[in-house]
């Protein structure tokens, strides 16, 4: 007698890493074409000593604000809260320089104090299960208002700051490049991490998750502030956005976190280098710093979609019927 055995149960179909990679890596292409026609274009245009201290204190802040947004995403609770951290501790050590603590100390607080909030954000994603950016929406207004309380709704001055030198900025600029780029190659190296079923696994990851990304941002912060010289409690959702243009058109998937190596790296220059020319084209605001970073948003959605596609598993045939 012939009987029908239940089918063989196929193998879980995996991404296709390597065409994905090479997707990135042809985005990511692009991406340094336009950054290199954006610097072609100035030194034509203004000549070389435009691409001077400003602009490269801009793409290392806006760099290692993009980058903490972007660890956030990767692993899987986006901590929409980055801006709003980075200007938490910005305040924090504004006042801390103001009563005479020393820098170092001032800037090593002013991180510890976002990265306990951040850590506080992450604990109670991972309890409760709910998403990291409805969490972090909270962690976004405390950290304004205590920036306002402490504050008192002005701008404080930090004693002795501004006008770093470039070679100070340099080595900044060198720790978001060095760091993105091991970041990504981790990432590419051991996988994305799955979105963890278990109680303990996902608590562990959502307070890695908001720890590592508020860290980040709070060192970003300290860093933007103690070389402005002035710190302000307002200004983080422009900059928010920007960091969320930076990722997107970098390339990283807002569905999957899938990114490449170095897409963050040059679309915060594209940014950046788009920024610089159109305020020196005399631009107004909403059209050189809003405009463009949602139009990168928008494409850098479509664009992580598509690389997403190229990237998904093939559709797995249905498994063979044995015969007994």
């Amino acid at each position: 007698m012939t009987v029908l055995a239940p089918p063989v149960a196929p193998e879980a179909p995996r991404p296709r890493r390597g065409a994905g990679l090479l997707a990135h890596l042809g985005w990511e292409a692009i991406l340094l074409l336009l950054a290199i026609v954006g610097v072609a274009y100035l030194v034509v245009q203004e000549g070389v000593d435009v691409i001077g201290r400003n602009v490269w204190l801009n793409f290392a802040a806006t760099g290692l604000l993009a980058a903490a947004l972007a660890v956030s995403v990767r692993l899987r609770s986006v901590n929409l809260a980055v801006a709003a951290q980075a200007m938490l501790a910005g305040i924090v050590y504004a006042k801390l320089v103001q009563e005479d603590w020393p820098d170092l100390a001032a800037g090593a607080v002013a991180v510890v104090a976002v990265l306990i909030l951040g850590l506080i954000l992450g604990g109670i994603t991972g309890l409760t299960g709910a998403p990291g950016w409805a969490v972090s929406l909270g962690g976004l207004g405390i950290a304004e208002a205590v920036s306002f309380a402490l504050s008192d709704a002005q701008g404080l001055i930090v004693p002795g700051a501004g006008r770093p030198e470039v070679w100070m900025i340099a080595i900044w600029a060198a720790v978001f490049v060095l760091g993105s780029v091991m970041g990504a190659v981790v990432f590419l190296a051991t996988g994305l991490p799955r979105a963890a079923a278990s109680f303990g696994p996902r608590v562990l990851q959502a307070i890695g998750s908001f720890g590592l990304s508020s860290l980040i941002a709070g060192i970003g912060g300290v860093m933007f502030i103690s070389y402005l010289g002035f710190a302000s409690p307002a200004g983080d959702g422009g900059r928010l956005l920007v960091a969320a243009a930076v990722v997107l058109l970098g390339g990283i998937s807002a569905s999957t976190g899938r990114g490449g190596i170095l897409g963050v790296v040059l679309a915060t220059l594209v940014l950046v280098l788009g920024n610089t020319i159109l305020i020196l084209a005399g631009a107004k605001s909403w059209m050189a710093y809003y405009l463009p970073a949602s139009v990168a948003i928008l494409i850098g959605v479509v664009v992580g979609a598509l690389l997403d596609k190229v990237a998904a598993p093939r559709p797995s045939a249905p498994a063979p019927t044995r015969l007994a």
